[in-house]
């Protein structure tokens, strides 16, 4: 598709849109990795039968660990990265330039 391709904005089109649903892809496979990880932590640890009876205390942690990533998601910097969330977000809407 690109080596027939000589006008230089249309290549840049092709590419931008190919790698625009690479990164949406990718970003999809970290995002079910890291939920099923969480999942599973989460799991053991509240299901922990020789703590059993512990089990409301172990609530309070598990709100720090939340307010971890939610202090993470908000140390983003978006500016950085507005060009790769157009991308994703075009790939996403199946949006394409070409």
């Amino acid at each position: 598709m690109l080596i027939g391709t000589t006008d230089e904005h249309e290549r840049r089109t092709l590419v931008e849109d190919t790698v625009g649903k690479i990164l949406l892809a990718c970003w999809r496979g970290v995002k079910f990795e890291i939920m099923q990880v969480l999942r599973e932590v989460v799991d053991r640890y509240i299901n922990d039968e020789a703590v059993m009876y512990k089990r409301t205390l172990r609530v309070p942690p598990l709100y720090n660990v939340q307010q971890v990533f939610v202090q993470a998601f908000e140390h983003i910097p978006h500016d950085s990265l507005n060009p790769m969330r157009r991308i994703m977000d075009d790939a996403l809407h199946r949006v394409s330039k070409h």
